[in-house]
Formats: structure tokens, sequence, C-alpha cells
């Protein structure tokens, strides 16, 4: 074989240097493929975790807003009566109350301190229990239809225990399920026949004292509430009421404008309790025309290396969470401030949240406001 055949036939194979060349750059082609591939996951997979680590949070925000806007007062007019019981005019009545106040005032030991509560009456059509059978406290088949039945419902925030809403066989052995301690929105939903509003028992409508007649729920907070979502560490509810601008008195009405209340806080029946002035008057039995609705939520994950970075103590990592809460949401006027500030508190405990915020509209309020 001449010389001119090898050379011809060597030009059909590859050097080991070529062979070593080829292999380095397809191993490079691999490993960016594979970087590029981790970080698309990484990608989707953060995407995903931010769509539904708040999902149930949101889910209870619009379940919230929804009950919220149904409140009713349901009022009406009646004669205003003098000392001796003589007719003298008329004046707007009702046999409801809408009450939002501080937590604490309106729960106190039941839930948390910080941030606000809320209760009212609603046309949601509930009757027997939350779920169950009928011969358990479940809703019964006469009551299957009355969907426009009144309820006392209301919405706080509570920490505690989540063993009472497990099925049996999870409580008894803990190490296999390990008890979770969370803060959680709860919500109260009285069933419409047990409601003692309109009883002779409460008679609401001639207390005097705001302890006495918001027993309405308070008697049976506990056993009509349940939670809605977990994670919830505060709510703030701001309230938003019409106030009186000018009095236009030779042409029957006043201008009004509608803002945040500076206290974070609208009671329907105020009047009964602190007596007659501008702000009690002009809320005499009517709704706030909007409330503005915050959740802090913070995540499953997170708040459970929270709690283990607390040395697994979740009473000790709720005792820190209360301490960036306490005090804030007391004078709308520091709204701003209560907020960077509870930012700044949970940032330095490493706590991932999130805030969930909504304006809900009263379909029933009339902003109406008067000054006799």
């Amino acid at each position: 074989m001449d010389s001119s055949s090898k050379q011809r036939r060597n030009r059909y194979g590859f050097t080991i240097v070529e062979l070593l060349v080829a292999i380095s750059i397809l191993a490079l082609m691999v490993t960016l493929l594979a970087d590029v591939l981790v970080r698309t996951q990484d990608t989707v997979s953060k995407a995903n975790t931010q769509v539904t680590e708040f999902q149930e949070a949101r889910a209870a925000l619009d379940s919230m807003s929804y009950s919220l806007s149904q409140a009713s007062l349901d009022a009406y007019w009646a004669f205003k009566r003098d000392a001796n019981g003589n007719a003298t005019s008329y004046e707007r009545s009702s046999d409801h109350h809408f009450i939002l106040a501080a937590s604490k005032d309106l729960v106190g030991t039941k839930g948390e301190e910080h941030g606000q509560a809320v209760f009212f009456q609603a046309p949601l059509g509930h009757a027997g229990s939350l779920g169950g059978a009928a011969g358990n406290g479940g809703a019964t088949s006469q009551y299957e239809r009355l969907h426009d039945l009144m309820n006392c419902w209301g919405y706080y925030v509570k920490y505690d225990s989540d063993l009472a809403e497990r099925p049996n066989f999870m409580q008894q052995n803990t190490n296999v399920n390990p008890e979770r301690k969370r803060f959680r929105l709860m919500q109260y939903a009285q069933p419409a026949e047990k409601s003692i509003l309109y009883s002779t028992t409460l008679k609401i409508n001639t207390q005097k004292a705001r302890a006495d007649a918001i027993k309405w729920f308070q008697d049976d907070l506990t056993e009509h509430s349940r939670p809605v979502a977990e994670n919830v560490l505060a709510v703030v509810l701001v309230p938003f009421s019409a106030n009186v601008t000018v009095t236009n008195a030779g042409s029957g009405y006043s201008d009004t404008k509608i803002e945040p209340d500076s206290k974070y806080g609208y009671d329907s029946r105020d009047l009964q309790w602190n007596g007659v002035n501008t702000i009690s008057r002009s809320r005499q039995h009517q709704l706030p025309p909007m409330v503005g609705i915050t959740l802090i939520v913070a995540d499953e994950k997170e708040y459970d290396r929270f709690v283990n970075l607390n040395g697994g103590d979740a009473d000790a990592a709720a005792e820190k969470v209360r301490g960036v809460l306490k005090g804030k949401f007391t004078d709308f006027a520091k709204n701003a401030d209560d907020l960077k500030a509870v930012e700044a508190g949970l940032g330095g405990l490493k706590l991932h949240y999130k805030l969930l915020t909504t304006t809900v509209s009263l379909r029933a309020s009339k902003w109406i406001t008067e000054l006799q």
C-alpha cells in the first residue's frame, strides 16, 4: 500500500487529542445545560410557592370580605320617647349590632390583644353546626332552604393548638403527629337558632353598658368559632365613617366626607353607653360605608423554621411575634409608621410574611349623617 493510500485512510479517524477536546466540550455543554435546567426548576418552584404559600389566607380574606359586605342592621324608624314615655319624635332604631374595636376589648383572653376584631349580623343562612350529621347538631332538613337566615358573625385572631381541630385518631399520638401551635384567623359563625340577640334576656335595645350588650357573641364565642386560616399573625381593620363637614340646615341635608376612623373603631350602638355626641349620633344604627382589611400572614414553612430557631418552643416564638405587634395599630395617624415598624420587627426575627389587603364596601350602608 503506498503512502498516499495510508494518508487518505487516516483522514477518517480522530486523534487522542481531538477526542479529549470533543469530550471536554461535550462535558461543558452538559454542565451548562444542567445548570440552566436547575435554575429553571428553581424559578418555577419559587413561583409555585409564591402562588400557593398564602393560598389559604387569600381564600380566608375572600370569605371574610364577602361576609362583611353582607352586614345588615335592618334599621327602621321608631318613636323617640321622653323620660315619661311620651313619644316626642321619630328616631332610627335597629335590633342588630355592628361593632369593630380592639381585639383585647371584644374577645379578651379568648383571642389576641393586638389588632382588631369585628362582629355583626348578616343574612348568611347558617343553621346547625358548620359540619356534621343532622343528629349531631348539623344542619337539619327544615333549615336547608332558609338561605336568608340572619346570623351573628365575626372575625378575630387567636393563638392556640391544632389538636382540637384534628380527627380523633390524630389526637392520640402526638409523637407521630406533633402538636402545632399557630396564630389563626378565627371565624365566629353562630347558628341562627342559637342567637340570643333578639331575646328578652339580653334586651339589647335597653342596655346601658357595652359589656352587657355584647354578650350576644361573647357568651358562646369559643363554642361557635373555628379557624379559617393559619399563620395569620394579626388582622387590622379600618372602618370608614361618614363625618359632617358642612351643615345645610335650610336645605335639609349635611355635606359629608368618608374617612377612616382615627382609633380603628366603630360601634352602631355607641350612643347607648357613651351618650349623644357628634360621633355616636352620626353612627346610630348605621353601618360604616367601607372597611379596610389587612391580614399579616406568615408562610407555614417559614413559621415552622422560625419556631425551630427558637429551640422548637412555639410559645416562645409567639411571644416574640407579640412583642413586634404590641401597641401597634391603635392610632390611624401612625398607620404607615406601624407598618414600617412591623416590617422591621418581623424582618429582625427573620420571619417571612406578607400583607394581604382589601377594602370592602358594605352594601347595606346608607351614608346618612344627622346632627340633632
